[in-house]
C-alpha cells in the first residue's frame, strides 16, 4: 500500500473527484450511443462523438459553452455542477485540509485537471481553467477539518444559522411550483417527446440528460412567481404578472412552459406570504434578544447570503440553447434578486421590527398611565372617610389646645371683654386654621366659656390650674 504526503494527497483528492465524474458521463453517453445507435436521429455520429459530447457536457456543468455548428450551448445542467461539488468535498475531507497552503494546492489542481479535460474534448478552456480552480478552492473551504475563527465568518454562520428556513421556504415553492408546471403540461411534453421518434432507452435517456437542468427550471418557476420572470428566446416573456410568447424551441421540458398571456398574480402574494411568515418566526424565536443591535446585524447578514444564493442561481440559470434568438435564456439575475428582496427580504425583517415598535409604544403608554394613577390614588386616601375619623381628629385637637392654651398670657391681657362675650356666645365656633375636632376645646379647664369670661381669668390663674 502507498503512502503519500498529506499536500499530494489534497492535489489526488481533486484528481480523483474530477476524473471519475468525468469518466462516469463518458460511460453514460457512450452507453446511450450504444443502445440508441439503430435511431435514424443519430445520423453518422459515432462512439468517439459520444464520449467527446460527454466531456463537453461535463465541462458545461463549469460553465464552459458547447459551441457546435454555429450553436452555442451555455445553460449549465446544474445537477451534474452538484454532483461534482460534493464528490469533490467528500475526496478533499479524507485528505484532511488544514490551512490554506492545502486550499491553494487543490485550487492549482482544479485548474489543471479541468484543462486537461477541457483539451481532450476540444472545448473552449480558458472557462474551464478559471470554473475549476474556483469549485475546487470552494470545496477545500467547506472541507476544513478546523472552522475558521473569524468574526466575520462567525457572522455569516450565525446569520446562515438564523435564515436557513427561509431559503428552504423558498426552495420548496420553487420545486412545487415546477412540479405543478410538469403535471399540468405532461401532454405537450409526451407529444414534443414523440415527435423524436425514439424507443423506450432513447426516452429515458433523454429525460435524464433534461433533469439535468431541473435547478434552473426551479429557478425559472420561482422568478415567474416573483413576477421577475424569465425569457426562453429573445421577444419572449413568461411572468405571473403578464407576459409575451413567441416561438419556442422543440425541447420536451419546454412543454412545461405556462401560457405568457395568464396573469395569476396571486402568486406573487404567496411569495410575500413566505417573506412575512419568516418574520414572524424570527420575532417569535428571537423576541427575547431582538433589543440587541448585534442580532438585528446578524439576521441582515443571513439575509445578504439568501440575495447573493439567489443572484448566484439566477445567473447560473440563464445562458444560451441554440443559435440566434436562443442565445438569451433565463432570468435577468439583478431584476430577480431586487424583487425577492423586496418581496421576502423587507418583510422578513419589517415584520419583527414592526412588532418590537408596537410593543415598546404600548408599554411606553402603559408607563405613562401608570404615573398619573398613583396621584389621584393619594388624594382620595388623605379624605376622611367617616364619624370615626372625625371622632378621632377631635380628641386629638383637644389634647393639642389645651397645653398650649396657658402658654400665651399676652393673648389673655390684649383680650377685652367685649370679645370674650363674642367668644362665648360660640362655643361651637372653628377657626379656619383648626381642625374640627377643636370645637370641644371650651370643655378643658382653663379656657374661656360663656359662664367664665375671659377677663376673670388671670394668667396665674390659669397657671395653677394647669
Amino acid at each position: 500500500m502507498f503512502t503519500y504526503p498529506r499536500r499530494v494527497a489534497v492535489g489526488l483528492a481533486v484528481v480523483q473527484a474530477y476524473v471519475l465524474t468525468w469518466i462516469s458521463m463518458v460511460l453514460v453517453c457512450v452507453l446511450g450511443y450504444v443502445l440508441t445507435a439503430s435511431s435514424p436521429m443519430l445520423g453518422d455520429v459515432t462512439w468517439q462523438d459520444a464520449a467527446r459530447l460527454a466531456g463537453s457536457l461535463w465541462l458545461l456543468a463549469f460553465g464552459t459553452p458547447i459551441v457546435a455548428g454555429g450553436a452555442q450551448v451555455s445553460l449549465a445542467p446544474l445537477i451534474l455542477t452538484a454532483v461534482i461539488f460534493i464528490a469533490t468535498v467528500k475526496f478533499l475531507r479524507s485528505a484532511r485540509i488544514d490551512d490554506w497552503q492545502d486550499v491553494l494546492i487543490a485550487g492549482g489542481t482544479g485548474v489543471v485537471t479541468a484543462g486537461l479535460i477541457g483539451t481532450a474534448s476540444f472545448s473552449f478552456i480558458l472557462w474551464a481553467l478559471i470554473a475549476g480552480g474556483v469549485l475546487a478552492v470552494l470545496a477545500a473551504q467547506l472541507a476544513r477539518t478546523e472552522i475558521l475563527e473569524n468574526c466575520y465568518i462567525d457572522y455569516l454562520r450565525r446569520g446562515w444559522q438564523r435564515v436557513w428556513p427561509l431559503a428552504a421556504a423558498l426552495a420548496g415553492l420553487a420545486l412545487v411550483l415546477t412540479l405543478v408546471a410538469f403535471f399540468a403540461g405532461f401532454d405537450r411534453i409526451s407529444a414534443i417527446q414523440a415527435a423524436y421518434l425514439t424507443n423506450s432507452t432513447g426516452t429515458v435517456f433523454m429525460t435524464l440528460a433534461q433533469l439535468l437542468f431541473l435547478p434552473a427550471a426551479g429557478a425559472w418557476a420561482l422568478a415567474y412567481a416573483s413576477g421577475a420572470g424569465f425569457t426562453v428566446g429573445a421577444g419572449s416573456v413568461f411572468s405571473a404578472l403578464g407576459g409575451q410568447g413567441a416561438p419556442i424551441p422543440a425541447i420536451p421540458i419546454l412543454g412545461a412552459l405556462p401560457d405568457p398571456t395568464t396573469r395569476l398574480p396571486w402568486l406573487v402574494a404567496i411569495v410575500v406570504a413566505l417573506g412575512v411568515s419568516g418574520g414572524v418566526w424570527v420575532w417569535f424565536r428571537f423576541r427575547a434578544r431582538l433589543r440587541e443591535p448585534d442580532t438585528w446585524v446578524v439576521l441582515a447578514v443571513g439575509l445578504a447570503e439568501v440575495l447573493v444564493a439567489v443572484s448566484v442561481l439566477g445567473a447560473l440559470s440563464s445562458g444560451g440553447i441554440g443559435p440566434g434568438r436562443l442565445e438569451a435564456v433565463g432570468v435577468r439575475a439583478p431584476v430577480f434578486t431586487g424583487l425577492i428582496f423586496l418581496e421576502v427580504g423587507l418583510p422578513f425583517l419589517g415584520v419583527p421590527a414592526l412588532i418590537e415598535t408596537t410593543r415598546w409604544w404600548l408599554a411606553r403608554r402603559a408607563e405613562r398611565k401608570q404615573a398619573t394613577t398613583p396621584d389621584a390614588g393619594a388624594a382620595g386616601e388623605q379624605v376622611p372617610a367617616g364619624p370615626e375619623s372625625a371622632a378621632e381628629l377631635g380628641q386629638v385637637g383637644a389634647s393639642e389646645v389645651s397645653p398650649t392654651a396657658p402658654t400665651a398670657p399676652l393673648a389673655y391681657s390684649a383680650m377685652s371683654a367685649p370679645s370674650a362675650a363674642s367668644a362665648a356666645s360660640a362655643p361651637s365656633a372653628v377657626s379656619a386654621s383648626s381642625p374640627a375636632g377643636v370645637a370641644s376645646a371650651p370643655s378643658a379647664p382653663g379656657t374661656a366659656s360663656a359662664d367664665h369670661p375671659a377677663s376673670a381669668v388671670s394668667p396665674a390663674e390659669g397657671e395653677e390650674q394647669a
